[in-house]
C-alpha cells in the first residue's frame, strides 16, 4: 500500500494562511510511515507559522 498527499500549488508555494488536514486510515494491524521528499516550511521560532503535526 502506499500514496501520496501534496500541498495545493506544489511544486509552487503554498498559498498564505492555508491550514490543510489529511486524513489517512489504514486497515486494523498496519502502520503508517511518512517519508518527506522535499518540506519547505517557513522559518519562525518553534515553528509558531507553519508546521507538520
Amino acid at each position: 500500500m502506499f500514496g501520496e498527499v501534496s500541498s495545493p500549488q506544489y511544486p509552487q508555494s503554498y498559498p498564505a494562511n492555508l491550514r490543510e488536514q489529511w486524513d489517512l486510515e489504514v486497515p486494523q494491524g498496519y502502520q503508517i510511515q511518512l517519508t518527506f521528499n522535499h518540506l519547505d516550511i517557513e522559518p519562525s521560532p518553534d515553528c509558531y507559522y507553519d508546521s507538520v503535526s
